[in-house]
């Protein structure tokens, strides 16, 4: 059995964004920020698409970020470290509302 926790966020745009725009930025800028600030075993972006799926209906958020910390404690600690809270955390305004990780 792991000790391993996975988390995830579900992360809603920007009204004055379009899907496009907050894409790009959690893809190109957003995750460069998290590469170099989280301390995770795992991070996976999950960007939804813009196309409807007959009988599927659109969720209200626009990505799910998957994240894996080695442990119960590093998956608790890591949103309160300096560098989360200088870097992703206060990126997250610039693409998202709220923040995916209070």
């Amino acid at each position: 059995m792991s000790d391993t926790i996975k988390f995830y966020g579900l992360l809603k745009k920007r009204d004055d964004l379009s899907l496009e725009q907050f894409s790009k930025h959690w893809r190109e800028v957003h995750a460069e920020i998290a590469k170099k600030t989280m301390r995770l075993t795992h991070y996976v972006q999950n960007h939804r698409i813009e196309k409807e799926v007959p009988g599927l209906p659109l969720p209200d958020f626009h990505g799910v970020a998957e994240s894996i910390a080695r442990n119960l404690e590093a998956a608790l600690a890591f949103p309160k470290t300096r560098t989360y809270l200088e870097g992703v955390y206060k990126d997250e305004p610039n693409f998202m509302e709220g923040h995916a990780i209070l």
